[in-house]
């Protein structure tokens, strides 16, 4: 972690007020909205149920990361990042609380989706650890953590926002309230050529669709802070923001948009996005987002885009009906309280770290861990 923040320049993240952008001045995006152990790691040390006794404790934290490790490298205090991860292996292997129940009691956050782990730590954690993650469908762990995808041991949580979106050392805004530039009612800006969501499509709707405000950039390559705070402006000023997959069924921009009090249409097929959105046990998603396929079906269908289109100006567009703009301005109202209470990292972190200690606990019940009001008995096994 310390060797991370150091290669990376970024020192006084968390208590700069000078440079409360710094991430977002220093990273590239694709290395920022991954970077959760860095926010949530000081809270979680800090946090009043943590325990120093074993004894007491229902749940364990593993503190090492994928992405550190290797983000992190070079580092003085590890020899090699293949070293380290032997070492970690046989720690666990030899701990008698990860023994205890197999693991199935600790939680290891797996961020970045192209790490792979070595096979004696895949060994000593696929039976039986919980993966902490941001989107469960990523291919490091639905193909190479096999066992823990398909009995369900992974816990989504949000990307890390943009700084223009989240700090603690800028305002909170009430952006529900600002008032919606007709000529950016539907609106994205980011790269159009990712591995999920028909992105390529993207530009032909917008020639349909009445008050589009779709934009290609390129947000993967370098540091873009400008380009992260124009767009933070212009999302706070339409009132729909499409949210398409990216390098998985999943973006950072469902997040960005309820932070800036634009209703983000989730774009993804819903037997994985039902399972696939953080905190389901205290966020109503329906609520504050609108849910519809992915491009790439859309335009399969025999009305394709323009069909899309209309539909999307029926149910939330500048003609909509008196109805559906009061309930869109309620999924706005609703979508900002509900990150500022859960999916502030950086202003809220304690909140945050809260939302995600709940539904650890719920997670345990439902794989009969521990004892709850939401317990649930293991599967009787065959005779």
């Amino acid at each position: 972690e310390k060797c991370f923040v150091d290669n990376e320049k970024i020192t006084g993240w968390d208590s700069d007020p000078q440079h409360p952008h710094i991430l977002d001045i220093k990273l590239r995006l694709n290395l920022r909205q991954y970077l959760v152990e860095l926010e949530m790691w000081p809270a979680l040390r800090t946090h009043p149920q943590r325990t120093e006794n074993p004894e007491e404790a229902h749940a364990f934290f593993i503190m090492y990361s994928p992405y550190f490790n290797h983000q992190g490298y070079p580092c003085k205090a590890v020899p090699s990042t293949k070293k380290w991860e032997e070492e970690l292996a046989k720690a666990l292997m030899a701990d008698k609380w990860y023994q205890r129940y197999k693991g199935k009691d600790h939680f290891m956050f797996y961020m970045k989706y192209n790490i792979a782990l070595p096979k004696s730590l895949h060994a000593a954690l696929d039976p039986g650890v919980n993966v902490i993650t941001t989107d469960r469908h990523y291919w490091s762990i639905s193909h190479n953590l096999k066992q823990t995808f398909a009995e369900g041991r992974v816990l989504v949580i949000p990307y890390v926002c943009s700084t223009f979106m989240d700090s603690p050392h800028i305002e909170y805004l009430s952006p529900h309230d600002i008032e919606k530039d007709p000529n950016s009612y539907f609106m994205f800006w980011g790269n159009l050529r990712r591995r999920f969501g028909g992105r390529t499509f993207l530009l032909d709707l917008g020639k349909v669709l009445k008050g589009a405000n779709f934009k290609g950039t390129d947000l993967q390559r370098e540091p873009i802070p400008d380009i992260l705070n124009e767009t933070g402006l212009v999302m706070r000023k339409s009132s729909v923001c499409l949210s398409p997959g990216g390098d998985a069924p999943t973006s950072v921009r469902v997040f960005e948009a309820m932070a800036s009090g634009c209703v983000p249409v989730v774009m993804g097929y819903r037997d994985k996005m039902a399972t696939d959105l953080p905190y389901p046990s205290l966020i109503d998603w329906d609520s504050v987002a609108l849910f519809t396929h992915p491009l790439e079906a859309v335009t399969k269908r025999a009305d394709g885009l323009e069909g899309f289109a209309k539909a999307l100006e029926e149910v939330a567009g500048r003609d909509a009906s008196p109805e559906r703009k009061a309930a869109l301005q309620k999924m706005r109202k609703t979508g900002t309280e509900m990150f500022k209470k859960h999916l502030m990292y950086k202003r809220h972190p304690k909140d945050a770290t809260d939302s995600l200690l709940f539904e650890m606990w719920m997670l345990l019940q439902k794989k009969s861990v521990i004892k709850g009001p939401y317990y649930q008995e293991p599967p009787k096994k065959p005779h």
